[in-house]
């Protein structure tokens, strides 16, 4: 059982423990309204990324991170305290309000809820406790997991793990010195067993250990040593002030920026002589694994969750720009930004820099490549993206070079997590700035199908129409008369893959043009009704939960209530939605080589 610490400064941390074979109890003040600011004494840092945050924002918090770390199945028990003097209806529309908070931006967040889960506790108000206990007992008995059948002799190795503890970090080899050495009736024979047995006990938070190649020979034995190491070097400023003196400066410049010199690292696990300096590599190795920092210029260090800079948009408005690019989460996973910035570093892109700062600020980070510069930003639902140049025009070929590197990184980075957390493609309107958090002003790519169109979400005192081509250019390439060839920007290709969904995309966006009947026998072709039937059947789950989610009014049309069957399913039912969709994510309609002579068929 974990209690996880409420110092704002440790949530980053947090994904350490949760287990993809855990459930979860998320404890709510039911006194307290979901929109109303979180008390001071949980969040003290000024400039932090959590102050000003509202119940509501720390529920969306904690149940993203179990999503994303954990499991998208993983069950949540929700305790609501405080309820002595609130009647049966005020509990139930608690309950309710955090029902419907989770289902306006991430639906996908309240399947690790169920009504028979949330309990509201009074004081002294034993019979609720017990119901709690039997819920507990039954969310264990549900659990994938429970009755698996395990090797015996994996309690030799836990055995194992626990007396070598006091060492912190073994190499591979000393396992396999421990493996050969037992009778063989208890040997693991198998390399593939051996990571077997090590996911599980990775997988249950008794080791940390990842089958990557500059991970695979480290094996951290004490995981609570390891999580101190890094809340050690996010220790409490007073503390800081007092022990690191002589090192205030440094100290300051990470304490505002979360930019960490070697030498304030080194001297802060020091003065804590707990054995980090021995196995510093290592520890550093694990760390940037798990995204808690990233090695910048100078062996120094970024470590996010440190950064209280805010972005100052007034600065770079005025620079001829490319439209603003939006990655569309139906969950935006925690920590997902700062690992992007951090995987950008090692690309390696240039940090911008304004005089003898660097340009990383809380929720935007400034690259350069070559004459451009490129924006790389987070909001609460997505990831923007936006180039400019100090003088001259953007050039669309390289905006496409650097759309498809970050696409590259985010579809690994979001394999990395438990979860499925696939996006969606949508842009800005040119009305609102890059990362103003107005999300009213992110139009799905899906508006674009037709040359011009009315903005959908300006007030009506400041409508404009939007010509796509002027929004989309910079990132997809169309085949016209004005199509620039893509050249090498200097990023190569096997860093910078093609990107097929953009191509799709471009194709089918020509098609969308011609009109939605042209769409419907385009996709009759490629989804004659048998072939549609078994589409459905066998991608049902990825439609509902993964890469390609649908939204939940397309499912009903694809997965109708009555009779449970798909069989009446048609292109006749679907909207030009679906069916683009459908297209783009499961038809084998292959990327082509385009010239102005040569038209889809």
């Amino acid at each position: 059982m974990i209690d996880f610490a409420g110092q704002c400064s440790y949530y980053s941390s947090h994904q350490i423990f949760l287990s993809p074979r855990a459930f979860f109890i998320l404890v709510l003040n039911m006194k307290k309204k979901l929109l109303e600011k979180v008390g001071k004494e949980v969040c003290s840092q000024k400039g932090s990324i959590y102050e000003g945050w509202t119940h509501k924002d720390y529920l969306t918090f904690w149940t993203k991170s179990i999503h994303q770390y954990s499991s998208e199945k993983a069950p949540v028990i929700l305790v609501g305290t405080h309820a002595e003097k609130k009647t049966k209806e005020e509990k139930e529309k608690f309950f309710r309000e955090i029902w419907t908070s989770l289902e306006t931006k991430d639906a996908s967040l309240q399947n690790h809820f169920d009504r028979k889960r949330m309990f509201a506790v009074g004081f002294h108000e034993n019979e609720c406790i017990e119901k709690i206990k039997l819920s507990v007992v039954d969310v264990v008995q549900n659990l994938d997991h429970w009755g698996e059948k395990l090797p015996y002799s994996w309690a030799i190795f836990e055995k194992f793990f626990q007396e070598k503890k006091n060492l912190k970090i073994i190499n591979r080899e000393t396992l396999l010195a421990f493996n050969e050495a037992l009778p063989q009736e208890l040997k693991l024979e198998k390399d593939e067993d051996i990571k077997t047995m090590l996911q599980f006990f990775h997988d249950i938070r008794e080791i940390l250990h990842f089958d990557q190649e500059s991970l695979r020979e480290i094996i951290i034995l004490d995981v609570q040593w390891f999580a101190d190491a890094f809340k050690n070097v996010i220790t409490d400023k007073n503390h800081a002030a007092e022990d690191l003196f002589k090192l205030a400066s440094q100290w300051d410049k990470f304490n505002e920026s979360g930019e960490l010199s070697d030498t304030l690292l080194s001297a802060i696990w020091e003065m804590n002589n707990n054995g980090y300096l021995e196995h510093k590599d290592d520890i550093m190795l694990y760390m940037e694994k798990l995204g808690l920092l990233a090695k910048m210029e100078d062996n120094n260090w970024y470590v996010p969750c440190m950064n209280k800079k805010s972005f100052p948009a007034e600065c770079f408005s005025s620079y001829p720009a490319s439209s603003i690019l939006c990655y569309v989460f139906d969950a935006l996973p925690a920590g997902i930004f700062q690992r992007l910035v951090a995987i950008c570093m090692q690309i390696p892109w240039k940090l911008n820099s304004s005089r003898d700062e660097l340009c990383i600020y809380q929720t935007v980070a400034v690259f350069r490549f070559e004459n451009h510069n490129i924006l790389i930003g987070m909001t609460p639902t997505e990831i923007q993206l936006q180039m400019f140049v100090i003088e001259g025009e953007v050039d669309k070929s390289t905006c496409q070079q650097i759309k498809n590197k970050i696409d590259n990184i985010l579809n690994i980075l979001s394999e990395t997590f438990h979860a499925d957390s696939k996006f969606v493609f949508a842009f800005k309107c040119k009305a609102t700035g890059f990362c103003d958090n107005k999300e009213s002003s992110v139009i799905n790519e899906s508006e674009f199908i037709k040359p011009t169109f009315q903005c959908p979400y300006c007030p009506i005192g400041r409508k404009h129409t939007i010509k796509s081509k002027d929004i989309t250019k910079y990132w997809i390439q169309v085949n016209d008369d004005e199509a620039e060839p893509s050249e090498d920007k200097g990023i190569s290709k096997s860093s910078l893959s093609e990107s097929s969904g953009s191509n799709n995309f471009a194709k089918i966006l020509k098609l969308l043009q011609v009109g939605t009947e042209a769409v419907r026998i385009c996709f009759d072709k490629f989804f004659p009704k048998e072939d549609l039937e078994k589409t459905l059947k066998e991608n049902e789950t990825d439609m509902r939960r993964g890469q390609f989610r649908f939204l939940q009014p397309q499912l009903e049309i694809l997965f109708p209530k009555q009779g449970g069957s798909n069989t009446s399913v048609s292109s006749l039912s679907m909207d030009v939605t679906i069916m683009y969709k459908l297209l783009r994510n499961f038809s084998d309609i292959a990327p082509q080589e385009m010239d102005g002579e040569k038209n889809l068929e």
